[in-house]
């Protein structure tokens, strides 16, 4: 929490966050003929000067929008590894749409020494400061369709 304060954006940077994960769900995560549920929770545990704050949907996924978008892959963490780095399903590139989630990655893990778990499908991804690990879940633990 003390990263957040105003010489790291504080504010803005959570802002930009939260606001960031929310636009993703809602500009890549759509089913067709299906309603998105979606939720965004959050936690101040002041106690240990933390912030946590979850986003959770059933929708598309990573994998799933990579899929539909025929783009190539090996498995669901490396569709993760690719969302995060520079790759973007997005041809918007005159506003260089498609950099929010690596962008979040850095600000939270890198630039705020913080935690992030991504998981989409059998894949996740925990970012701890500038760690970034990789693990296949099996079909037990499968999240998004």
């Amino acid at each position: 929490m003390d990263n957040l304060d105003s010489g790291y954006g504080g504010y803005f940077s959570l802002r930009h966050i939260v606001s960031e994960l929310a636009n993703n769900v809602y500009d890549h995560a759509k089913i067709e003929n299906r309603p998105l549920q979606s939720y965004i929770y959050s936690k101040l545990y002041s106690e240990y000067e933390k912030l946590e704050v979850s986003v959770v949907d059933d929708g598309l996924s990573i994998p799933g929008l990579f899929e539909k978008s025929n783009v190539d892959f090996v498995d669901d963490c490396h569709s993760l590894e690719m969302g995060i780095g520079t790759f973007s399903t997005v041809s918007d590139t005159f506003y260089e749409r498609g950099n929010g989630l690596r962008t979040i990655a850095r600000l939270i893990g890198e630039g705020n020494g913080g935690e992030l778990l991504i998981i989409s499908r059998k894949g996740s991804l925990h970012i701890l400061g500038g760690n970034y690990n990789y693990y296949l879940l099996d079909d037990e633990h499968i999240m998004g369709h």
